[in-house]
């Protein structure tokens, strides 16, 4: 073989390395808060998963969050939220894809309903290379969070099967500051209701 043949060989060999790294890479899951609200409620109504109208006391969370995946599509088929509080108890938040039915202290009623296509619940398919933009509804049954400043970390789990499971956590300094009731992202679901 001679020396011509060799370099170009070698350099034809190189140009798989990206294409090798890529496929031997395994999936990253990134993402940030762009819009939170968080409310505390006399008692708020949604439907279960079976169909049943359920009522419960407490707050409830809703991130407006913005979803990128590395390498591959990232298909998932169940999620939970843990939310960890600055006085170190854990909360496990109820997941809910139904509009919420909202009874606040001062008697008036609101209802809080995400289109289809910005459920996160509803959509268990995030494109690689690309922005996904969803909400997330969390009810906080039996607890009440008066400010943003009490949550430590929020940690959310994408689950495939039961061994494959990807997590992706935020920490108080990755939730915006100054949006939470004037939510800028999030005000276009809410329609306020006279008592």
């Amino acid at each position: 073989m001679d020396v011509p043949t060799l370099i170009v060989s070698i350099i034809g060999a190189c140009a798989w390395i990206p294409i090798l790294i890529t496929l031997l890479r395994k999936n990253r899951i990134l993402g940030s808060i762009i819009d939170y609200d968080l409310v505390n409620m006399v008692d708020t109504s949604y439907r279960d998963k079976d169909g049943t109208t359920r009522t419960i006391s407490g707050g409830y969370l809703v991130l407006g969050l913005s979803i990128f995946v590395t390498k591959n599509v990232f298909i998932f088929n169940d999620m939970e939220v843990k939310i960890v509080l600055s006085n170190g108890s854990m909360i496990e938040g109820k997941l809910v894809s139904t509009v919420l039915n909202l009874n606040e202290p001062d008697g008036s009623h609101s209802t809080f309903d995400i289109p289809i296509e910005y459920d996160l619940l509803c959509n268990k398919i995030f494109k690689s290379n690309a922005v996904n933009n969803f909400c997330l509804r969390i009810l906080l049954e039996g607890h009440k969070i008066s400010t943003p400043n009490e949550i430590e970390k929020i940690v959310l789990y994408f689950i495939k099967t039961k061994r494959n499971r990807k997590r992706l956590t935020f920490t108080k300094k990755d939730i915006p500051d100054g949006l939470s009731q004037s939510a800028k992202y999030l005000g276009r679901f809410y329609t306020q209701k006279n008592p």
